[in-house]
């Protein structure tokens, strides 16, 4: 199941655009909670903890941007966000600092 970009390709399990929309919002969702959840640990945690936790996070947030939407979105063009990749660059997503768009290969 490895010929896409991410690990799942989507064009061998998710043929039905509604199930994809649904799929497509609930990672989006996801992505957000993780996001919010970095913003509460910075304001209550000490800046150790944070990056820690942040990190963490980065390694969580990569497979749904990469394995799951970046896939989804070949397969179902109409349903990626209109600003392109969503927000969801890996730059915004304070992970591993060698990992870039340019070198993951960004659909744009």
């Amino acid at each position: 199941m490895h010929r896409g970009k991410g690990i799942l390709h989507f064009s061998d399990m998710i043929k039905r655009a509604n199930t994809a929309r649904q799929i497509s919002d609930l990672m989006l969702d996801i992505y957000r909670r993780l996001d919010e959840s970095t913003a509460a640990v910075r304001k209550t945690c000490t800046s150790e903890e944070a990056a820690a936790y942040q990190k963490a996070i980065g390694r969580v947030i990569y497979p749904i941007i990469f394995d799951v939407l970046e896939p989804l979105y070949v397969e179902h063009p109409a349903l990626k966000p209109p600003n392109g990749n969503h927000d969801l660059a890996p730059e915004s997503c304070d992970g591993p600092p060698f990992v870039t768009s340019s070198s993951l290969g960004v659909i744009p």
